[in-house]
Parts: structure tokens; C-alpha cells; sequence
């Protein structure tokens, strides 16, 4: 039985104890309304079935995102993903939005499975100046979130949750822009991926084989890894790998739990095979990893 990382804090909002019920349909506030008691620093946590995307119309933020630092100056955009590691370090007086939605939610509010949905998973940084559209747009779909969710007029849950759905979707396009080499698939390869995506997220931990994902999938390990080559330019082995490798950098990164702690609860029975494991993928042992972070 492997174990939890209890370390780095799971959130509802931040500060609410993981398993607290959520608020409401989504939760808005402005980002100074939670980070000034906080003194502007937001220390690295994560989320369980939430998205949280955030809106910097004035000042700059220092951005963790798992292993990687970000330095985003207004106007920019933040979109963090489910069990994503993420932590900020704001200017003093920046000024903006935070809008956090439980996935489930913002699953209804968002038109069936298609190659943008996908970007969902993963963490979306957009600096707004680098984009091909005036950010003004976003601006008032965080605006009108803002003063609906203050309101309790009639149809206040169906109209947060329609806004919702266009605040993904500004999101999604706008991510899309950027991804030059993004190729368009087809829905059952699509709807495949995620399913692979999901199954891994879900197990991991616990390094089942490539050929028993395949299994789970009703498909042959050979097609598995053939169209996540094509969605992501990765075997599907390799994706399973990255996953492991990424946990570990979170732990690593933002807890000092010992290497064999990490390697049993990542689901090595040798701490240095998994020093080896992550050498190999990384290019550094966990330890000279951990040190170069926090130097």
C-alpha cells in the first residue's frame, strides 16, 4: 500500500480544510481580498476537482507552477488544472480576479468532448500582451462573474454557470493560438487520450504496466502508444513516466520529505532505484534536484 503526500496542503479555497463543503456553484473574489491578509504571498497547494483561473489586470505576480516559476506582469492570465502544485507571490496592491470552479460544474457548462477540452488538464499561462486579441473581452467575463455571483437575483446558478462556460472557453481558444503545433484529432482518439490521461492520474501511484492500461481501454498497447504520439508526440510509456517524474518534482520542490519516503509513496520498493529512475528522465539525482530549487 503506497502512501499519501500530506504534505503539500490540499484546499478547497486556500486556507479551507480539503473536504469542506464548496461555498457555492463557483466562488469570485478579487485577488486582494484573500492575498492581503496573507501578506501577497499564496504559499504552494493544490486543488482537488477545482479549476481556478485567475485575471491580473494590474501589477505582477511570481507564479509557481509545479517545478517551474513564472514571472507574469498585467494584463495575463492564469488557468490551474486539478491536483496541480501552484502557489503565487503577488505584488503589493495588484488588483484583479479569482473565479474557482468544481470541475464538475464547469464540465456542464462546456459543449461535448472536442481537441480543446484537452487543455483542460493542464496549467494555461497566457500573458496578454503576446495575444492575438484584446484582452477586454476576458476582462468582462470576469466582471460580470464578479457582480452576478454578488447578486441572488432569480437564475443567479444558471447564469454563473453559463459565464463559467465562456470563461473556459476564452481560455481554451486563447491557449489554442498559442499551440502552433497542434494538430486536430478524431473524437474516438480524442475521447481515448482522456480516458488514458484519466487512468493514469488515477493510478500512478501504484505503476501498473502499459499493457494493463491498454486492457482498461479495450485496446492493443501498440495503438494505445500510436495515438498518444500523435496527440502529444510521446509513447504512451513515456507519458506514464513523465506523470511519476512530475510527482516527484512537486514533492521534491515543495516538501522535505526524505528520498525513501517519496519512492514508497511514488510505488518503488527501492529508494535507489527511484534515485536512479528520476536521474535518468531528469538528468540530476532527487537530491541535486531539490537543492537547485531551493537555491
Amino acid at each position: 500500500m503506497t502512501m499519501s503526500s500530506p504534505e503539500i496542503p490540499s484546499y478547497v479555497l486556500y486556507g479551507e480544510t480539503y473536504g469542506s463543503p464548496f461555498p457555492d456553484c463557483l466562488h469570485c473574489e478579487t485577488i486582494s481580498d484573500r492575498s492581503r491578509v496573507h501578506d501577497w504571498h499564496i504559499r504552494p497547494h493544490r486543488h482537488y476537482g477545482l479549476h481556478q483561473f485567475l485575471w491580473i489586470a494590474k501589477g505582477s505576480v511570481v507564479a509557481s507552477a509545479d517545478s517551474f516559476q513564472h514571472v507574469i506582469t498585467a494584463p495575463a492570465a492564469i488557468m490551474n488544472a486539478p491536483t496541480a502544485v501552484h502557489g503565487f507571490e503577488f505584488e503589493p496592491d495588484t488588483e484583479g480576479y479569482v473565479v474557482t470552479i468544481p470541475t464538475v460544474n464547469l464540465e456542464r457548462s462546456l459543449p461535448g468532448p472536442t481537441a480543446l477540452l484537452s487543455r483542460l488538464d493542464h496549467a494555461i499561462i497566457l500573458q496578454c500582451d503576446d495575444l492575438e486579441v484584446s484582452p477586454s473581452g476576458l476582462s468582462s467575463i470576469f466582471a460580470s462573474i464578479a457582480e452576478e455571483y454578488l447578486n441572488r437575483e432569480e437564475g443567479r446558478v444558471e447564469a454563473l454557470l453559463c459565464q463559467a462556460g465562456l470563461l473556459a472557453l476564452w481560455f481554451l481558444r486563447s491557449a489554442s493560438r498559442q499551440e502552433v503545433n497542434s494538430r486536430s484529432e478524431g473524437q474516438p482518439q480524442i475521447a481515448l487520450v482522456r480516458s488514458f490521461l484519466a487512468l493514469v492520474e488515477e493510478n500512478f501511484r501504484g505503476q501498473p504496466s502499459l499493457s494493463s492500461y491498454a486492457h482498461a481501454l479495450g485496446i492493443t498497447t501498440t495503438h494505445l502508444s500510436r495515438i498518444c504520439r500523435r496527440q502529444f508526440g510521446l509513447s504512451a510509456q513515456a507519458i506514464i513516466h513523465d506523470r511519476v517524474v512530475l510527482e516527484a518534482k512537486r514533492i521534491l520542490a515543495y516538501t522535505p520529505a526524505a528520498i525513501a519516503h517519496i519512492a514508497q509513496d511514488l510505488g518503488f520498493r527501492d529508494p535507489a532505484y527511484f534515485s536512479r529512475f528520476f536521474a535518468h528522465h531528469v538528468g540530476e539525482t532527487p537530491t541535486a534536484f531539490r537543492k537547485a530549487f531551493i537555491d
